[in-house]
């Protein structure tokens, strides 16, 4: 392969990695699919003890679910109190229990 072959190979690449991503933004943007409520269900991740970070520490979970494909991120610890959960608890529905996998990213939001 020659260096042109391989430069315009590189670019239909980023081309198509470009593509996949776009369409993977416009699904979560669909959200879960409308199911029977009774077959529907809800995974809920939040976290709730930090422990050996400096007190000035701003930890931040981003999460990703595979099936179906969801990302969320959390930056606060969960209060049970709090009315507003919405950095607090990440809820994921309709999860294919039986082929999801999930990632996590723990990371300070001030670095």
């Amino acid at each position: 392969m020659s260096g042109v072959e391989a430069e315009d190979a590189k670019k239909e690449v980023a081309e198509c990695e470009k593509e996949i991503g776009t369409i993977k933004a416009l699904l979560r943007g669909l959200g879960p699919a409308a199911e029977d409520e009774s077959e529907s269900n809800e995974f809920k991740v939040a976290f709730l003890k930090v422990e050996g970070l400096p007190e000035e520490a701003k930890p931040v979970l981003k999460l990703q679910i595979s099936s179906p494909v969801e990302e969320a991120t959390l930056s606060e610890i969960f209060d049970p109190l709090a009315e507003d959960t919405s950095k607090t608890v990440a809820v994921f529905r309709a999860v294919e229990t039986n082929q999801a996998t999930m990632s996590i990213e723990a990371s300070d939001a001030d670095i």
